[in-house]
Formats: structure tokens, sequence, C-alpha cells
């Protein structure tokens, strides 16, 4: 007797939610989502305080994309409408510290990191071309995507002087790249 060679085996991509036969019975497939990366433990969660914020801009700025670095983590955050938001503000806390650098030969000691950047409101919302509610609606985008990274401190990418209406970046180091 001839043993006949075993047939290929067939295969067809599922998607979620498709069906799958098994058995002799149809099971209905569940993927799950892309699970975000955890952390090690030999090495602390990533904080706010001790991140640089790495811009890569487009010369025709429709193009933002953002990665989040410290020492012991590179996060990619990826191009999002609202880091743009977030590409202003660290452009204003830049011109800020040049403004102060170019100005201070006669100068002592720099100015307190705590008085860069800030811009009203309003005048933010005038210069990206948006009302305040839609600014706000970035502001939350901001902080929601930074907290979902796994951020600590995430909601401080943002900060605000309440009785002022003033907002500004919640990082100083910083670094623009035009791509």
């Amino acid at each position: 007797m001839i043993a006949k060679p075993p047939q290929p085996l067939a295969f067809a991509r599922i998607a979620d939610l498709g069906s799958v036969g098994a058995g002799g019975r149809d099971y209905l497939l569940r993927v799950p989502g892309v699970m975000s990366a955890t952390w090690d433990v030999g090495s602390p969660a990533p904080g706010l305080g001790t991140m640089t914020l790495c811009f890569r801009v487009s010369r025709d700025e429709e193009y933002v994309a953002l990665r989040a670095c410290s020492d012991h983590h590179t996060i990619d955050l990826g191009a999002r409408t609202h880091h743009y938001v977030l590409l202003t503000l660290a452009r204003n806390r830049l011109e800020d510290r040049n403004t102060w650098a170019a100005s201070s030969r006669d100068r002592q000691a720099p100015p307190p990191e705590s008085s860069e950047g800030w811009v009203y409101q309003d005048e933010l919302a005038d210069k990206l071309a948006m009302d305040e509610s839609h600014l706000n609606v970035m502001v939350f985008r901001c902080r929601r995507q930074f907290a979902d990274a796994g951020i600590l401190g995430a909601a401080g990418i943002i900060e605000r002087r309440r009785p002022t209406r003033e907002i500004r970046l919640g990082v100083s180091r910083i670094e623009i790249e035009l791509v």
C-alpha cells in the first residue's frame, strides 16, 4: 500500500469577529487590540519632569511628529494634530529663552525657568486660528495621549495660570527638527 502525500494546509486571513471552523464547529474569533508596551521593572516609569520633547516638523508645518525621551525610555507619540499646539507652546518657550540670552550680556543670573513661555489662552487660540473651546479640546487630547503612554505627571504637559488665563508647555527641554 502506497501512502498518499499529505495535502498542503490552506491558510486564509481571518479578521476580528471572523468565523473559524474547527472540529466540526464554527467559532467567532476575537482578536485583541494592540497592547501598549510594558515598562521594564528595572527602570522607573518615565516622568514628565525628566523628559525631552523631540519634535519633527515638515517645512509646511502640516506634519508634526513627537517623541518623548528620557534616560530609560523613548516614547514615540506619532504625528497628531494636537502636537501643533505643543509645538507652538514649545516655540514660545524657546523664544523667551533666546530673547533673554540675547539681552543678558549685562545681567548676572538668568530669569527663573518659571517665567518662560507663558501666553494668554485667547492669544494662543487666535494664533492657531481656533476658538478657545477647540483649544481646550486639544489640551485635553495632549494630556490624554501622554497619560495613555504611561508618562507620570502627564497633566502637566500643559500648565495653566488660572487667574490670568495664561498657558505654557510644561517641559523645558525641547528639540525641534525640520524634516
